[in-house]
């Protein structure tokens, strides 16, 4: 389950489904709260195995962060391009 939400994950990030990104994040990190605080880990291939889901799951946040950052930088740079129109348009 975690690794399908993984694959979920990076495919919104690169499909830039900032949205969907987010959710997908929210529920794989509840799951993962899940597994820490019910002690579900028993042996150590799924500490192993965690392990790896973890340093994934670290990647593909710091990617989704990554992108919120430049989504908005574009979105700032295209708000401020729409205001400088619309005052060059008064002054026409």
């Amino acid at each position: 389950m975690l690794q399908r939400k993984l694959t979920l994950l990076q495919t919104c990030i690169q499909e830039e489904r900032l949205a969907e990104a987010v959710e997908v994040e929210k529920a794989l990190s509840q799951n993962l709260k899940t597994i820490f605080s019910d002690g579900l880990i028993q042996q150590q291939s799924d500490y192993e195995q965690l392990l790896s889901t973890l340093n994934s799951y670290s990647d593909l946040v710091s990617k989704l962060i990554e992108l919120q950052c430049s989504t908005r930088d574009e979105l700032v740079t295209h708000t401020q391009v729409n205001k400088k129109l619309l005052i060059y348009k008064q002054f026409r």
